[in-house]
């Protein structure tokens, strides 16, 4: 194949008109994720016309992503959607990113270095209510009390805020409903015990 003629043209008006119609149905905090070079429509420029239209958050995959974002000025809430190593916890630390925490022991990991450094420590927690990914998982008969338990641990460390909690739905684009409706009735039930 020859792609020499082939080219992408993106409309960041249309992003932006796109962040005012979310904006106009809701009335919480907008995460635009914005990984892999924005989908590939190019980080910084995307980035630049999200915030000017404003996106509360970004989401990304890795902890570089993150440190690009800061590097290039932007000070938007920014949360990792992957998974981190110990090792990047000074760095995201320091530099006011939020981990994903869907364990005590990793929780653990963050507060200890958050403590050393004095800082406080944003996190969000991953409910896995049916993507199969990463996440607390919230199936099988035993899964409740145990994530209850872990988030309540999660919570009491010092030096960790958890500034929010957030699934991924598998098939929200799909015409049936019926699996985006049980991952939302297991991501409410923790919610509402929580």
């Amino acid at each position: 194949m020859n792609f020499d003629n082939t080219y992408v043209k993106i409309d960041l008006d249309t992003i932006d008109a796109n962040i005012d119609a979310i904006r106009a149905r809701t009335n919480t905090d907008v995460m635009a994720v914005i990984k892999a070079d924005a989908y590939g429509h190019g980080f910084f420029e995307v980035a630049s016309a999200l915030t000017n239209n404003g996106a509360d958050f970004f989401g990304v995959a890795t902890v570089d992503e993150a440190i690009q974002l800061r590097n290039a000025g932007f000070s938007n809430h920014v949360l990792i959607l992957g998974v981190i190593f110990r090792d990047d916890l000074e760095k995201i630390i320091q530099n006011d990113i939020m981990p994903v925490v869907f364990g005590y022991n990793f929780a653990k990991s963050i507060s200890d270095t958050a403590v050393r450094l004095n800082k406080k420590a944003k996190i969000h927690i991953k409910l896995d209510t049916g993507m199969s990914r990463i996440g607390y998982v919230c199936s099988g008969s035993d899964s409740r009390e145990r994530i209850l338990e872990s988030i309540c641990k999660v919570a009491s460390l010092p030096n960790i805020e958890i500034d929010g909690i957030f699934s991924h739905f598998a098939k929200a684009d799909e015409k049936n409903e019926e699996y985006t409706r049980l991952q939302y009735e297991r991501f409410i039930d923790i919610v509402s015990a929580l």
